[in-house]
């Protein structure tokens, strides 16, 4: 709804009544004569040129200009920072060594996939990181991002954070992970760390279709994962999308149980 026109409250003036042009006015009464354009006016008086003004500031005593990022969540839409300037990722050195092999995505299954005694579309939603290389991987400052929540990290690894050869990592949406998940060998289980400041969004993958990307530490991607579009992988009502054989085959719905976070699909840990 607009403002309402505003209303005129006094009556117009009668253009020059009763007044005759110039009628009883001195043009110049009040005026001294001889008073100049600049008379008591000096330009630069009080101001010194750019005075509490320092030309250099945010800029080094070199001239050179400060990094424009520090991290890949410093660059709009979570592209990868190098050497302080934001670019278009790249893939990561660590792509093929940290592989996805599992996921459940939000609202896939009606289960308590997390063991906590709660079912939820949201919490009970994972993905399965697996370290097929031959060296332990640092994860820190490491982001787990999805399309929809550009601005938001799904999860955020903290320094120190990370991952054994041969063994799996498993992020669930929210909840809790059961003490009997808890003790898989080969497995370390986590919950989400993002943090909305409205509402709860999990790890944020919608039911039908979405494309999640792990990037690390400059932003350069990890793991690229797209589900739901033409030539994608389609989720699968009540069972997870996993890789068929596991860490090397192409994805397809769980052929065994509903899921197996932190295991392989028959249920065998990842490494004693």
């Amino acid at each position: 709804m607009g403002w309402p026109a505003r209303q005129r409250t006094h009556a117009p003036h009668e253009r020059d009544e009763g007044v005759e042009n110039d009628e009883g006015v001195d043009p110049d009464d009040g005026v001294p004569p001889d008073l100049g354009p600049d008379d008591g006016v000096e330009p630069d008086e009080g101001i010194e040129p750019d005075e509490g003004v320092d030309p250099d500031d945010g800029v080094g005593p070199d001239g050179e200009v400060p990094p424009e990022c520090g991290g890949p969540g410093d660059c709009l839409d979570f592209r990868a920072c190098v050497d302080g300037e934001c670019v278009d990722p790249g893939e990561s050195p660590f792509a093929g060594a940290v592989i996805l092999n599992e996921i459940l995505v939000d609202g896939a299954i009606d289960v308590d996939a997390n063991g906590d005694g709660d079912i939820s579309a949201v919490e009970d939603a994972f993905i399965e990181l697996v370290n097929v290389g031959a060296d332990p991987i640092d994860l820190g400052g490491w982001l787990l991002v999805e399309r929809d929540l550009q601005g938001l990290p799904r999860h955020t690894f903290p320094g120190g954070a990370s991952i054994e050869p041969g063994e799996a990592l498993v992020i669930f949406g929210g909840g809790a992970v059961s003490e009997e998940l808890e003790a898989t060998p080969g497995a370390t289980f986590l919950v989400a760390n993002a943090v909305d400041p409205a509402f709860a969004n999990g790890l944020g993958l919608g039911a039908a279709a979405d494309r999640l990307r792990l990037l690390d530490a400059t932003g350069d991607e990890v793991v690229v994962f797209e589900y739901g579009c033409e030539d994608c992988p389609t989720p699968a009502a009540d069972r997870s999308l996993t890789r068929i054989p596991d860490l090397v085959g192409d994805f397809d719905e769980h052929p065994e149980t509903a899921l197996s976070p932190g295991t392989l699909a028959d249920g065998t840990p990842f490494s004693e």
